[in-house]
Order: structure tokens, then C-alpha cells, then sequence
């Protein structure tokens, strides 16, 4: 999940991330890295779009040429935000948490 990539980069910065909210975290985050938590903040913003249109039934029985369409390019979005975040995490020597354990 979203929250794992946060926390996990939030604990390698040395932010203690237990019963906070990914809102949270990524204040905590901007404090620091100010570029990271730009990038988070895009990423958060796509997965979150992603997964609105995922659940938007009506979209998806009723129009779904244009859910697909929708589906795909959000999709994209989040692909793109990963590995732009993916590239500035290696510069700077953080971690991400395994493809495996998170649902993108």
C-alpha cells in the first residue's frame, strides 16, 4: 500500500511514523527533504485519483470506454510519479519498501 512507501521512507529519515496519518507524515517529510515530499505529495495525488476511479462503479457500467481510458491513464500517472521518486530515492540513498509489499 501508499502508506507503506511513506512510512518506510519517513523511518529511514528517522521520523517515528507509528498511528500517523499519511497527511502527517508528509509534513513531517517536508520539514526534511522538502523535494521528497513534493514527489510524495504527486504520488499520493495519482494513487489517490487511481483509486477513485476504481471504485466509481457507475463510471465503470455505464461508460466504460471512457472508465478504461480513465483507468489506464491514471495508471500511467502513478508509473511515472514511481519512477521519478524511484530515480531521486536512489540519488539520496533511500530505500523503497519492495514492489511486493505495497498495491500500486
Amino acid at each position: 500500500m501508499i502508506n507503506n512507501i511513506f512510512e518506510s521512507l519517513a523511518t529511514q529519515m528517522g521520523i517515528e511514523v507509528q498511528h500517523l496519518e499519511r497527511k502527517t507524515i508528509l509534513e513531517k517529510i517536508k520539514h526534511q527533504d522538502a523535494d521528497l515530499a513534493s514527489q510524495l505529495e504527486d504520488l499520493s495525488k495519482n494513487y489517490d485519483t487511481l483509486q477513485f476511479i476504481r471504485g466509481d462503479y457507475e463510471l465503470r457500467h455505464k461508460l466504460k470506454d471512457i472508465y478504461d481510458f480513465q483507468i489506464k491513464n491514471s495508471q500511467l500517472a502513478v508509473d511515472r510519479t514511481m519512477e521519478k521518486l524511484t530515480s531521486y530515492c536512489l540519488t539520496r540513498g533511500l530505500v523503497l519498501p519492495e514492489p511486493s509489499s505495497f498495491d500500486l
